[in-house]
């Protein structure tokens, strides 16, 4: 079986080098006066906000980090955010179901991803209530996105305590890059209907963008032949703006809302275990300011609030069930120069307090059906970063941050980094960082006592208020070059993760008597290497190839299987400009893995073989490239295979859903 799936890799890898002397026998039918594709070209290094908060180029970068540009988004096109991260080294990424999905930086690949932090335009989508992110319930639409950055690693330093693993950065597309019309129909495999629609303009010193898309999807709806109810419907709204007091100084505001109406676990060929109405709103102020030359200053609100309304089977065991997590969140960044410009300084304080309301924190929730209760959580932050320019080839950089809040005591994250640059296209980076992950809301908190079965009162789930914040020691190796006049990047990362006081998850007794808790009995280390490659030979080709090697151990072998340790990705992009076709093609190999419940101690985990993922894009442009039709296909080369299973073990109900084949139509129209 592994070697058949790594043959059916190496053929992907085969056809999209195959293609590439058809299409430069093309280059003569182009025009000889066509203009440079720009965005194509790695001719300019590329910059990256998210590694010091501070725009600067990739390559001095004092982390492993990651772009996903907006070329990159559009040619590939994906009905899923999460799918997009795929072609990323290091990343993990699961579909668990037809509307939700999984991305984990550097291992711990689980339901919700507790251990990484997700930003969006610097708003934190980090769920307190469970921890983690809801790919699926997130208020963005993917034709709004300018790049994603990804950084591989822990960086609690700028970014909190849950930056355990990694950090995603999405950066949508500013107002003045979005004016005019945009809409986008698509339809496709398992019924799929998605209509999106965009208009931004232009008011006095005003600028703004308004975005709207509704999706119907039945999802994927498989398990071994057993029909799986997860189909979804869901409108989404969002808008941004910036108001323009003069050149240095400005407001923005960001507004989001999604609604969800979808299954929530499937149990059989015609019903669900919970009918779902979740629904995801922000609203974001951020004002921007420069005193002097040489110093940037931005003050920043939000408020998030996620609700997600259950209405169960009427001989389920609690048929109604609610559960809403707000956010509020203020916090405030300066950076400058000083010291000749040889020192780079970015500070900032942060305050947030969570509010989560659910039923398992009451421990009569099943007797009174509705019953639920509510958790507060306040969290302080303090921040500091300095980038010191020792000489022309030397940097050292050093962060440190002070987090306090109600689970535990006051957190320090360190962070150092030495940086050498042999060149200026060369970089060789060793870092240390310590990061910490505390405790979600409901591993302190959780009360649920089921009662439904008498006379069995003591069948129970509780939190652990002594819970300790788990605690990453991670120390890398880094190589970054850029080759052949900025076409050619190469990069390689060596990495070992040392983490103590993992939350784990036990069970007193048994069944139907017992109790389940949690408590930081576990520790693992993690040793990886990633290695990548982008070239770009011509103006209108772009090749891309990556491998990631990564080996989890723990004291408890539960993350042993728990993540592929085998990585590849391989793909290429072709932009003909005479014809206005685009082709784009992506392969993914995967080694095998199993998916567990981790917080069920007696689950062996689902067994995922390994596979292969061939996707591809067709894209022909009319009227000036004002209008485009393009066909998408997912999963081509395997009809279908799971990534994750879905569930409750304890109630019967876990489930896997077999990812299938699936193909698109697009049209696109601008003006």
């Amino acid at each position: 079986m592994f070697n058949k799936k790594i043959f059916v890799f190496l053929i992907c890898a085969f056809l999209i080098i195959l293609e590439s002397p058809y299409i430069f026998a093309q280059e003569a039918m182009m025009m000889a006066a066509a203009p440079k594709r720009e965005l194509m070209m790695f001719e300019e290094i590329p910059m990256v906000v998210s590694a010091s908060k501070i725009a600067q180029p990739l390559i001095k970068a004092p982390a492993a980090i990651s772009i996903i540009s907006k070329e990159d988004i559009e040619n590939m096109d994906y009905e899923h955010l999460w799918d997009l991260f795929r072609r990323v080294p290091g990343v993990d990424v699961a579909t668990i179901d037809g509307r939700a999905g999984s991305v984990a930086p550097r291992g711990f690949l689980e339901r919700f991803t507790r251990r990484n932090q997700l930003l969006i335009d610097g708003r934190s989508a980090y769920s307190p209530l469970y921890g983690g992110t809801e790919w699926g319930y997130l208020p963005i639409l993917i034709e709004d996105i300018e790049r994603i950055e990804v950084i591989r690693g822990p960086n609690s330093t700028l970014y909190g305590s849950n930056a355990f693993t990694g950090v995603i950065n999405i950066i949508t597309k500013e107002a003045k890059d979005a004016k005019g019309f945009f809409v986008k129909e698509s339809l496709g495999t398992h019924e799929s209907d998605r209509s999106m629609m965009r208009y931004g303009g232009t008011a006095g010193k005003l600028d703004y963008r308004a975005s709207y898309a509704y999706n119907f999807n039945q999802g994927y709806g498989s398990d071994n032949g057993r029909d799986i109810n997860d189909k979804s419907r869901d409108h989404t709204f969002n808008w941004r703006s910036k108001y323009n007091f003069n050149e240095d100084s400005n407001l923005e505001l960001f507004l989001g809302d999604k609604e969800d109406r979808g299954r929530s676990i499937g149990v059989s060929a015609t019903s669900s275990q919970f009918q779902s109405n979740s629904r995801y709103s922000f609203q974001q102020l951020k004002y921007n300011t420069k005193i002097f030359n040489d110093q940037d200053i931005y003050l920043q609100f939000f408020h998030t609030e996620q609700t997600d309304n259950k209405h169960g089977s009427s001989g389920y065991l609690y048929p109604s069930v609610d559960s809403s997590v707000n956010q509020y969140d203020l916090e405030m960044q300066h950076n400058f120069n000083w010291l000749s410009h040889k020192m780079n300084t970015v500070w900032g304080i942060n305050g947030r307090y969570n509010l989560g309301s659910i039923y398992l924190f009451d421990a009569n929730a099943v007797t009174n059906k509705t019953s639920e209760e509510s958790v507060g959580d306040h969290i302080y932050r303090i921040f500091v970063n300095n980038d010191w320019k020792i000489t022309d080839k030397w940097n050292f950089i050093a962060g440190v941050m002070a987090e306090n809040n109600r689970f535990v005591e006051t957190s320090f994250s360190p962070r150092y980094t030495l940086m050498f640059a042999p060149t200026e296209n060369d970089m060789l980076r060793f870092s240390y960082a310590r990061a910490f992950r505390t405790p979600t809301m409901i591993e302190d908190t959780h009360n649920f006592v089921i009662t439904a079965f008498p006379p069995n009162p003591n069948n129970r789930t509780v939190g652990n208020e002594s819970l300790k914040k788990e605690v990453v020691d991670a120390y890398e190796l880094g190589y970054n070059s850029y080759l052949m006049d900025n076409r050619l990047n190469l990069g390689a990362q060596v990495f070992y993760n040392k983490y103590q006081d993992l939350e784990d998850s036990f069970t007193k007794g048994s069944f139907p008597n017992y109790t389940n808790s949690f408590d930081n009995g576990n520790s693992a280390q993690a040793r990886g290497i990633e290695l990548n490659a982008d070239f770009s030979p011509k103006d209108w080709i772009k090749l891309y190839s990556n491998l990631t090697f990564q080996r989890i151990t723990d004291a408890k072998e539960k993350f042993r299987d728990a993540e592929p340790k085998f990585k590849a990705n391989v793909g290429s992009r072709f932009l003909l400009d005479k014809p206005g076709v685009t082709i784009n093609l992506d392969a993914y190999y995967v080694d095998t893995y199993k998916s567990y419940d981790l917080e069920n101690t007696s689950d062996t985990g689902l067994k995922i073989e390994p596979y292969v993922r061939f996707d591809f894009r067709v894209a022909k442009t009319f009227f000036n490239g004002n209008l485009e039709w393009a066909i998408r296909g997912e999963n081509m080369f395997d009809q279908s295979h799971p990534e994750a299973r879905t569930g409750i073990p304890s109630a019967g109900t876990q489930t896997k859903v077999d990812i299938e084949r699936a193909v698109y139509t697009t049209l696109t129209a601008k003006f």
